[in-house]
C-alpha cells in the first residue's frame, strides 16, 4: 500500500510512503511540498498512481498528476486550463480515467462526470446538467459508476434588526441563488449581488436597478461593502488574463474599477468601518492580510496558523478599527494537540503579539 503522510516531522510538506498491507516494511517515496493529493487511484498494472490536489494555486487543481512507483518520480500527466479535477478512477484496462471535475460555466461550483482516455488525455463529458456530483466509483467491470447527485434549493429572507423576519421573501432571487456569490446590503432598499461573472443592483423585490460589472471572462467570489457602502471590495480571478484570484474595488455606482491586490489566491474581504482597510485571506501561502481601501502595499497580520492547522479569515472588526477578531487554532505542547481561540490583534500595532481568549466551546 501507498499512503502520505504531511507535516510531519516538517511542516507544508508531504511524504510518499509504501509499506505492506500489515503495516511493515515501510519505505519513504517522495518529498512533496504544497498542497496535499486528497484523491489518488492506483493504476491497474500496479505501477503508477494518478492523483489530483483540492487545494493550492489554480494551475494545481487543473492537474492530473502521475507518480511512478518504481522510480519514485513525479510528472503532471494531463491538465486542463478550464477545469478543476476532483475524484480519480482508473478503467479496469488502464486505458483511461473516469474523473469528476467542475469547470468555468458552473464557476467551478457543479461537479460533473467525465473520461479522460490514457496515454493522449483526451476529454469527454459523461454528465452535463444541473445537478452537482459528489463523489465517484466505479464498478470492478468499469461498466457502471456510482455518485451521490445533488440540487440545491435556496430563498432569501430579509431579518430585521432584532433578528424577527420582516416577512420580506425575495421570491424573484430563488431560482439564481445557486449562482450566486455573494449579497451585500447597499441600501435600505437596494441589495447587491455578486453572480459568477456579474455585479447586479436589485431591489428588494428582486427586480434588477443596474448592472455594475459585466466581465464573461472573469470569476467573482465573495464580496464587501466598504466605506459606508460608497465602494464594493470583492474577489475576481479571469480579468485581464488573471489566473490567481485577486481583490478588485470599484465604486457603488460600477466606476472606477481597480486592482488591489497582486496574490495567487486572495478572498474573503473585510472592510474597516472607517474605510481605511480591506482584511482579506491569502489562502495560497495562509496568511491574514490588509490592504489600503484606495490600493497600496498589503500588510501580514500577526499570529498566523501553525503547520497542519487551517487559517481562519478576519471575523469582525471593532467601530474605531483598532482591533480585529478572528477565529485561531494554537498548539498546545502538553497535549500534543490544538486548541482553538479567539485572536484579538490590534491594528494600530502590529508588532505586539494578538490577545487570545479561550471561548465557550459552544462557538462554531
Amino acid at each position: 500500500m501507498v499512503y502520505v503522510r504531511c507535516n510531519n516531522p516538517e511542516a507544508n510538506k508531504c511524504r510518499w510512503f509504501s509499506a505492506n498491507p500489515d503495516g511493515t516494511g515501510e519505505q519513504l517515496l517522495l518529498i512533496r511540498p504544497g498542497a496535499t493529493p486528497q484523491w489518488l487511484a492506483w493504476a491497474p498494472d500496479g505501477k503508477h498512481i494518478a492523483f489530483s490536489l483540492g487545494s493550492g494555486p489554480e494551475q494545481d487543481r487543473q492537474a492530473i498528476y502521475f507518480f511512478d512507483v518504481t522510480t519514485n518520480r513525479e510528472s503532471v500527466l494531463f491538465s486542463f486550463p478550464d477545469k478543476r479535477i476532483f475524484d480519480l478512477r482508473w478503467t479496469p484496462d488502464g486505458h483511461g480515467l473516469f474523473v469528476r471535475y467542475a469547470d468555468m460555466s458552473s464557476n467551478f461550483d457543479r461537479g460533473q462526470i467525465g473520461y479522460v482516455s490514457y496515454p493522449d488525455g483526451k476529454f469527454e463529458s459523461i454528465t452535463n446538467d444541473t445537478s452537482n456530483y459528489s463523489t465517484l466509483s466505479s464498478a470492478a467491470d468499469g461498466r457502471t459508476l456510482a455518485a451521490i447527485q445533488l440540487q440545491a434549493q435556496n430563498h432569501m429572507d430579509l431579518l430585521s434588526p432584532s433578528g424577527e423576519l420582516s416577512g420580506i421573501a425575495i421570491s424573484a432571487l430563488s431560482r439564481q441563488l445557486f449562482d450566486i456569490r455573494d449579497v451585500l446590503g447597499q441600501t435600505d432598499s437596494d441589495l447587491v449581488v455578486l453572480y459568477p461573472d456579474r455585479i447586479v443592483r436589485l431591489a428588494l423585490d428582486g427586480t434588477k436597478k443596474a448592472e455594475l460589472f459585466n466581465d464573461p471572462s472573469a470569476r467573482l467570489g465573495a464580496g464587501a461593502s466598504c466605506a459606508s457602502e460608497h465602494v464594493i471590495v470583492f474577489s475576481m480571478s479571469g480579468r485581464e488574463g488573471r489566473v490567481s484570484s485577486n481583490l478588485w474595488r470599484m465604486d457603488a455606482d460600477g466606476s472606477n474599477l481597480k486592482r488591489l491586490t497582486d496574490g495567487d489566491d486572495d478572498g474573503l474581504p473585510v472592510c474597516s468601518p472607517i474605510g481605511k482597510w480591506v482584511y482579506y485571506l491569502d489562502a495560497k501561502n495562509s496568511r491574514r492580510m490588509r490592504v489600503p481601501l484606495e490600493g497600496g502595499e498589503s500588510e501580514v497580520l500577526p499570529l498566523q496558523a501553525p503547520p497542519g492547522s487551517p487559517t481562519y479569515w478576519i471575523s469582525d472588526i471593532s467601530h474605531d478599527d483598532t482591533m480585529v477578531v478572528a477565529p485561531v487554532t494554537l498548539p498546545d505542547s502538553s497535549t500534543n494537540s490544538y486548541t482553538r481561540k479567539l485572536a484579538i490583534i490590534k491594528t494600530n500595532a502590529l508588532d505586539l503579539p494578538p490577545l487570545t481568549l479561550l471561548p465557550d466551546p459552544r462557538m462554531i
